[in-house]
């Protein structure tokens, strides 16, 4: 589910599927401000990465911020620290901007 509006752009939950569902309706990730997380089961945040990912790749030029429930901070961390390297990876090869 996406909430787009002229000035802002949330998705709520990034399930599997959710990053191809959204590229399919042509949504604009690279305005994408955040996601609201409505809990933590691996089908409301399995795609959290490739959600953060693809905004970035397609131009977003700010943190994804992402919201909810308590416990959103240690989520958030996890997933950053198990994408570590592929980050460092892409602004080595890519540059920061992509």
């Amino acid at each position: 589910m996406a909430v787009l509006s002229p000035e802002h752009f949330f998705v709520i939950d990034s399930g599997a599927g959710s990053t191809l569902n959204i590229m399919t309706a042509r949504l604009p990730t690279q305005r994408l401000d955040g996601v609201l997380l409505t809990h933590f089961h691996s089908d409301h945040i399995a795609e959290l990465y490739e959600l953060n990912l693809n905004s970035w790749v397609q131009g977003r030029e700010h943190p994804l911020a992402v919201y909810w429930p308590e416990g959103v901070k240690q989520v958030v961390e996890g997933v950053n620290q198990t994408y570590e390297l592929d980050v460092s990876y892409r602004v080595a090869h890519h540059g920061s901007d992509l």
